[in-house]
C-alpha cells in the first residue's frame, strides 16, 4: 500500500504510537484514509499533519500524551469518538455529516471553523472551542453532559445544551454561542 500513499489515495488501517516511541513524530504528506483510528500510547506529543478521511466510525485516542491534528478531517458521514485521557487538539476543520463524541478527563481543543453537521457531545473532561471565525462544532447541536465542561474563546453556531458546566475563556475570555443556550439537569455557568 505504500505506492498508494504517494498518490494521496492511501488507506491505513490505524496509526499507533507505541509506548516505546522514543520521541515526537510528525506524520505529513498526502491525504490518507483511516479504517480504525489513531492512538497515542507513548509519553510524547504526537502530530498527524495529513488530511484524513474516515472510512468507518472510529476512535482517536490520546492515552499516554497529547495527539495533535493539523490536517483537515473528513468524517464521511461516520461518527468520530475521541478518547482524551490526555489532550487532543484539532488545528484544522472537521467536515462531513457525522458527529463528534469526546470522553476522557483530558481536554479536546477545536482551534478552527468546522463544517460537520452531526451532533457534538462532551461526555467528560473539558471541550475548548478557540476558533476565530465560523463555528468550532459545525452546524450540529452541542451537548455538555453532567461532569463535563465547555470553555474557550471561540464561536459555537449549533444549539448548546448544558447539563454540566459552561465556563467561557481559558481561563478568562468571551465564548460566543449564536443559536441558543439551554441549561438542563442542574447545568452551571462558571465565571
Amino acid at each position: 500500500n505504500l505506492a498508494a500513499l504517494t498518490t494521496g489515495t492511501g488507506r491505513i488501517y490505524s496509526v499507533i504510537f507505541g509506548t516505546n516511541a522514543g520521541g515526537t513524530y510528525v506524520l505529513y504528506g498526502n491525504p490518507v484514509s483511516f479504517s480504525a483510528g489513531a492512538t497515542n500510547f507513548s509519553g510524547f506529543n504526537q502530530i498527524i499533519s495529513n488530511a484524513v478521511t474516515l472510512l468507518s466510525a472510529q476512535t482517536f485516542s490520546a492515552t499516554g500524551a497529547p495527539l495533535n491534528f493539523f490536517g483537515s478531517v473528513t468524517n464521511g458521514g461516520f461518527n468520530l469518538s475521541l478518547n482524551a485521557a490526555t489532550n487532543i487538539v484539532f488545528n484544522n476543520s472537521i467536515i462531513g455529516a457525522g458527529g463528534l463524541k469526546k470522553f476522557g478527563n483530558g481536554s479536546l481543543t477545536l482551534n478552527a471553523a468546522s463544517a460537520f453537521t452531526g451532533a457534538t457531545t462532551n461526555q467528560s473532561g473539558l471541550l475548548l472551542v478557540n476558533n476565530s471565525a465560523g463555528s468550532a462544532n459545525g452546524s450540529g447541536a452541542l451537548f455538555v453532559n453532567s461532569g463535563a465542561t465547555l470553555g474557550g474563546t471561540g464561536i459555537v453556531s449549533g444549539p448548546v445544551s448544558i447539563a454540566g458546566v459552561i465556563a467561557p475563556g481559558n481561563p478568562i475570555g468571551t465564548l460566543t454561542v449564536t443559536n441558543g443556550l439551554i441549561f438542563t439537569n442542574g447545568g452551571n455557568y462558571f465565571w
